[in-house]
């Protein structure tokens, strides 16, 4: 395996998650791509491992790039929360077909973009009520009529939410490389010792 390929020419296409199958990581499958062409086939079984890459017998020539079978992890991650944003667009929806208001209350938008406020799903505070006396001043409101408004700001604040927490893990992975430098570094400088005392 060479890296002459960018991970960004790679690619999944019809997509499909196994949500009873996913254990330790999510389990899916699909089409891998190369620059939009169907090239094979990418699967993770949910075990936590990561997943697998298989090119068909025409394309064997291709390199997979290191890091492809990640980057793919990556990319079903966001496929995944895709699904999970359309069915709570939906699901809001309803509420304004019904006739009722979402609106979120600006501390709680404010503790929910900060991250400091328990939190049981990624999707901000949104509260529901059939009158507007219910809805607290300042709030973010949405009515009759602004659905494609409210469309915009679950995508907006998604994609806001996944770029926060690839944020985090990318900061958790720097301060364990960091680690990791760390403690070969110390045991460089212990061997150096013992090998100088010898």
């Amino acid at each position: 395996m060479t890296d002459n390929n960018p991970l960004s020419a790679w690619g999944i296409k019809r997509f499909k998650h196994f949500a009873s199958l996913s254990e330790d990581s999510n389990a899916w499958a699909g089409e891998l791509t190369f620059n939009g062409k169907v090239v094979g086939n990418a699967s993770n079984g949910g075990y936590g491992g990561s997943a697998c890459s298989h090119l068909n017998a025409e394309n064997r020539n291709l390199d997979l790039p290191r890091g492809l079978d990640d980057h793919l992890d990556l990319l079903a991650e966001d496929l995944i929360n895709d699904q999970i944003t359309k069915k709570s667009i939906k699901a809001l929806r309803k509420h304004l077909d019904a006739g009722r208001y979402l609106f979120i209350r600006p501390d709680e938008m404010k503790a929910w973009e900060a991250g400091t406020d328990h939190r049981e799903s990624d999707a901000p505070p949104y509260r529901v009520c059939s009158l507007l006396s219910g809805v607290t001043q300042g709030s973010i409101l949405f009515g009759k009529g602004d659905e494609e408004a409210l469309e915009a700001f679950v995508w907006k604040t998604d994609r806001e939410e996944r770029a926060r927490h690839k944020a985090r893990i990318a900061e958790w992975l720097a301060a364990a490389q960091k680690e990791g430098d760390l403690r070969r570094a110390r045991e460089a400088r212990e061997e150096a010792k013992k090998a100088k005392k010898a």
